[in-house]
């Protein structure tokens, strides 16, 4: 007795959507291996010694001021070990700082004039892209998992992809 045209159908996605899975699994898989190989340089690399401290806005120069980013530049005077400097800093934030304001700078301790605004630490870089690395693998391999277990999901896939594909001209 020959397959139904539905059976036929249902088959066929079922087995795109199954090799749809596979390369995601390899492209997911290869993401996942070169955010760890990024998330484990930035834990091996070595600090750039930067030392933090708060600061006093002094005086501010407004380059842009957006809705959201303010971009100015700013004069801060700060202590050292007991004596007092000034410096400037560019800054692009969403925070807008006055004269008198607190702000958390970093500084150079070989030469404490060098400041910049407080910078995010490499170790929790890292640990971002090693958590998403980890979602995106395993997002990956749930996908492949749940194609290669259910023939229903498996043709829900492929039927996605080919009324994605058919509906592609018509869209905007």
């Amino acid at each position: 007795m020959s397959e139904s045209v539905g059976s036929k159908l249902y088959d066929g996605s079922a087995e795109l959507g199954k090799f749809q899975s596979s390369v995601g699994l390899y492209i997911g898989g290869f993401m996942c291996i070169i955010m760890m190989c990024i998330a484990i340089y930035l834990f091996t690399s070595k600090d750039d010694g930067l030392v933090d401290v708060k600061g006093i806005v002094q005086n501010r120069y407004d380059v842009s001021a957006k809705r959201t980013m303010y971009n100015c530049s700013l004069t801060v005077k700060y202590v050292v070990d007991g004596k007092e400097y000034t410096g400037n800093t560019g800054l692009n934030s969403g925070q807008v700082y006055n004269v008198g304001d607190s702000i958390d700078i970093s500084y150079d301790p070989k030469n404490p004039t060098n400041i910049s605004p407080k910078q995010i630490s490499k170790k929790l870089i890292a640990a971002i892209i090693c958590g998403v690395a980890l979602l995106v693998g395993g997002g990956a391999y749930l996908n492949y998992y749940m194609t290669r277990r259910f023939q229903t999901y498996a043709a829900a896939q492929g039927a996605a992809t080919t009324m994605n594909v058919l509906a592609s001209p018509f869209r905007n």
